[in-house]
């Protein structure tokens, strides 16, 4: 249920749908407090009650869907420093099969590295061909969390 109120042009950038919908519920909490209630006044009275109580509906709701997305997104990446991604994966193995070793003689020989998965990982990280990626040095346990 993504319903989202008060969305103008420049209102609710970078808020959260929840944020939004509490926003409007106040303005409208505010025109009917300003109200009183009347016999002239009394339909749009009733509406705008009915109006809130399904906005206040429509907040708890909101807030629920968003509590369960975040639960559910801690749950995924929990304990995994690069996320759980294809590509983060492939970084992961990459790293494994890669050697240490192979790049570090490289270097003291002043030679680059153009394959393999020591290359692959120095491309993905944007560095020079005799630069050691840090992901190599985490040991197996923490690479695979």
């Amino acid at each position: 249920m993504n319903i989202r109120y008060g969305e103008g042009e420049g209102e609710g950038l970078g808020m959260l749908n929840s944020q939004r919908l509490q926003i409007a519920a106040a303005e409208l909490r505010s025109k009917i407090n300003g109200m009183s209630e009347t016999r002239e006044n009394k339909p749009e009275y009733d509406e705008l009650r009915a109006k809130l109580s399904k906005m206040d509906k429509d907040v708890a709701a909101a807030i629920q869907e968003e509590a369960e997305d975040n639960e559910k997104h801690e749950a995924e990446y929990k304990g995994q420093p690069f996320g759980q991604t294809a590509e983060t994966r492939e970084l992961r193995k990459l790293a494994t099969k890669g050697s240490v070793d192979r790049i570090l003689r490289a270097a003291v020989r002043g030679w680059g590295i153009s394959d393999g998965p020591e290359h692959e990982l120095q491309s993905h990280f944007d560095l020079d061909s005799n630069v050691l990626p840090l992901v190599m040095l985490l040991d197996d346990e923490t690479r695979a969390a």
